[in-house]
């Protein structure tokens, strides 16, 4: 009896192990789905920071169609207008990749070469000026202030009043922070990378940072107008300098 209760206790214990792993492994998710998620709350901060320069740029000192398109001597055959346009691209291909992903895009698939050019965008100050503010609304509010912020566009477009009347169409997707994704990408030759939303997020802010401090040469080298200081400025350097 006695080597029966054993090989009894063997298999239990034996049993046992499989949950104890599964559970280890469900605790070691957790605390990397939660280390993922503070990273994303700091990237997201200079996410905002950065769109909200390009607003501020639109609404304070380019503010006009003429300004926009101006083409630079400094930079040759770049416009203000042409810069925005392709780091506002970069932004909504990586958040639009993340969203699509729950839905049509299984792989996660991330091109950003897919790029539009030519577009109104890159010569109407008011297009371009919408077209940011849709993106900080759709993909990057905070979500109770998001979701007063929806509510008032959604007033203004019935009643017709306020800058919500127009060019507005407000994604209520959330995505996930912890993404696994594929990049794919001509160099020229075609790879493909695995990678991850919060990694992206940081590289759509520094190739936002790069095309800032060429748009600060054409404004203040050309227009003769003038920038904050941060303007263009990468964060290491900020952080530096504390200006």
């Amino acid at each position: 009896m006695k080597p029966s209760e054993g090989s009894g206790e063997a298999r239990l214990s034996s049993n046992e192990q499989p949950s104890e792993v599964s559970s280890t492994q469900s605790s070691s998710n957790a605390s990397s789905q939660s280390e993922a998620a503070q990273e994303y709350l700091k990237l997201r901060t200079v996410a905002i920071s950065l769109i909200d320069q390009a607003i501020n740029l639109l609404e304070n000192v380019v503010n006009s169609d003429t300004l926009l398109t101006t083409v630079s001597h400094l930079v040759p055959g770049s416009t203000i207008g042409k810069h925005l346009r392709h780091l506002h691209d970069h932004f909504r291909i990586l958040f639009e990749a993340v969203n699509s992903h729950t839905t049509t895009n299984q792989d996660g698939l991330l091109n950003y070469d897919s790029r539009e050019r030519n577009v109104p965008m890159e010569s109407s100050h008011h297009i371009i000026l919408q077209e940011f503010i849709k993106l900080k609304l759709n993909y990057l509010a905070d979500p109770l202030s998001r979701l007063n912020q929806l509510d008032q566009v959604d007033r203004a477009v019935e009643d017709g009043s306020g800058r919500g009347q127009e060019g507005f169409n407000i994604s209520r997707q959330f995505f996930d922070h912890d993404q696994g994704m594929k990049l794919e990408a001509i160099t020229p030759y075609k790879v493909c990378l695995k990678t991850t939303f919060n990694r992206e997020l940081w590289f759509v802010c520094l190739h936002a940072t790069h095309h800032y401090a060429l748009i600060r040469v054409i404004v203040t080298g050309e227009l003769k107008l003038e920038l904050p200081k941060q303007f263009g400025v990468a964060p290491s350097t900020l952080e530096r300098s504390k200006l």
